[in-house]
């Protein structure tokens, strides 16, 4: 398990990042996890219990919300750094989107043929 030294910085960062928005939320996010995962050896399951045991304690204070925002996040990030490493690092290639034919079709319908005569 972690030492509380090491809990006390992670409390800060949570704090940080739930009190900052947007990008910055962000990258203290990002930051959590890859503290813990280079603490922890990368062990997805201990990481996951020192998160949730860093919930309990802010579900603690009386911030229901907040932690459940610290869950959610955290969980995101998580997903975003195991999906990264599974890429190699690499972003996924962004697919542009198909060129549209330069011509449309016509649809007929199938009853044309029975009120019409061609």
């Amino acid at each position: 398990m972690l030492e509380s030294e090491m809990m006390g910085e992670l409390r800060k960062l949570a704090e940080r990042a739930l009190g900052a928005g947007g990008e910055d939320a962000e990258k203290l996010y990002v930051e959590m996890i890859e503290k813990l995962d280079r603490a922890l050896a990368g062990n997805q399951k201990e990481i996951a219990a020192a998160l949730a045991g860093l919930a309990r304690q802010i579900e603690g204070d009386g911030r229901a919300d907040d932690a459940f925002t610290l869950k959610q996040r955290t969980c995101e990030v998580m997903l975003k750094v195991a999906m990264s490493r599974r890429r190699g690092g690499h972003t996924p290639p962004r697919q542009e989107p198909a060129e549209q034919p330069a011509q449309t079709l016509t649809v007929r319908t199938p009853f044309r043929s029975l009120y019409f005569k061609d």
